[in-house]
């Protein structure tokens, strides 16, 4: 298990579901398949295969698991269980793929990866304001951001600027987890006219956006070995534009919080998959969240004083270290609207 692997929630649910099960397979071997890999392989659970329709299999084996199509390859008994990884908009076709053939077995969709933003409980959701006085004379970054289809709302570039127009000329290094499309590394480079960028995703696709400034690297989020590969960057400014769930969220920081240069800038996006309206969206795969987590970081920072361990959630009293290291180091932590943005000293 990793050095982190106290993030990896308590999943009573699914301890009860692999305990049911004789064999149990994943279903997927596309990009959602890592995370639930990842979560089944530091729980310690096995997976007998993966499972996908027929002319979808990209390869025999994927992570050492042997790939199977459906129904032709395999024959899944009333006994087995499968864990969904595909995105959820499939879910009803690929039920009743398996119900019409036969499976009579149990099902587990809540580890399957988020396909979109999509607020759950939209009574709870407070409309974004675009409007700002304060930040109102920011409007190169989000000028930018516009042109290169960076896909962040214009407040939050208007924000980021503020703190980004003191590196705009240096020569420094940018990371950037989550690529996506490349708008938002196009932007920065052209923001930050003398900066080498470099942007990381799990998909290969991604490698398209580079050019002199911009380099991608292509590595999952999720894994700190993986995330230890770019300790050497040294950057000024890391932005986590990644998977949005807690535990690569709070790995990333922990592992990436130390290569970070003093008077750097690390901005958390989307931590507003903590909260009820879409948490439960495929986010919430550790047992705190990350707003909880930066929170306690908060407390420290603000009262200079030691947490009171037992008045916070778990797992906050095991990652009591890590929060006073952080603590220490930051000379400032502001929370804006799904971002959070730590200066350290």
């Amino acid at each position: 298990m990793g050095k982190y692997d106290v993030l990896i929630s308590n999943k009573n649910e699914l301890d009860s579901f692999v305990e049911a099960c004789d064999a149990v397979f994943i279903w997927g071997n596309g990009n959602g398949f890592d995370n639930v890999a990842r979560i089944m392989e530091e729980l310690g659970y096995d997976v007998k295969g993966v499972l996908c329709s027929k002319g979808y299999k990209s390869s025999e084996y994927i992570q050492g698991i042997k790939v199977y199509e459906f129904p032709d390859e395999v024959f899944l008994s009333a006994s087995d269980g499968i864990i969904m990884s595909s995105m959820e908009m499939y879910w009803n076709d690929i039920t009743d793929c398996l119900r019409s053939n036969g499976f009579k077995g149990r099902i587990f969709y809540k580890l399957a990866r988020r396909c979109s933003h999509r607020f759950i409980d939209e009574s709870v959701y407070v409309p974004r304001s675009m409007k700002s006085t304060f930040f109102s004379n920011m409007a190169s970054l989000k000028t930018i951001g516009g042109k290169k289809l960076a896909r962040k709302p214009d407040d939050m570039l208007a924000k980021y600027e503020f703190f980004f127009d003191k590196y705009r000329y240096e020569y420094i290094n940018v990371l950037e987890l989550g690529v996506d499309l490349g708008g938002s590394v196009k932007m920065l480079e052209e923001y930050f006219v003398n900066a080498n960028v470099t942007g990381v995703d799990i998909n290969k696709e991604c490698k398209k956006n580079e050019t002199e400034r911009i380099k991608i690297k292509i590595l999952n989020v999720g894994d700190e070995k993986e995330l230890a590969k770019l300790c050497g960057l040294k950057p000024q400014i890391i932005i986590d534009d990644a998977s949005h769930f807690w535990s690569h969220q709070l790995k990333a920081l922990l592992v990436l919080w130390e290569t970070l240069n003093n008077g750097g800038i690390y901005i958390i996006e989307d931590i507003h998959t903590s909260f009820r309206a879409i948490k439960d969206w495929g986010y919430g795969d550790a047992s705190v969240s990350t707003y909880d987590f930066l929170l306690a970081i908060q407390k420290v920072v603000v009262s200079g004083e030691v947490l009171d361990i037992s008045r916070e959630l778990y797992p906050i009293g095991c990652l009591e270290k890590y929060i006073y290291k952080i603590s220490n180091d930051i000379d400032m932590i502001s929370f804006i609207r799904e971002s959070c943005i730590l200066i350290k000293k």
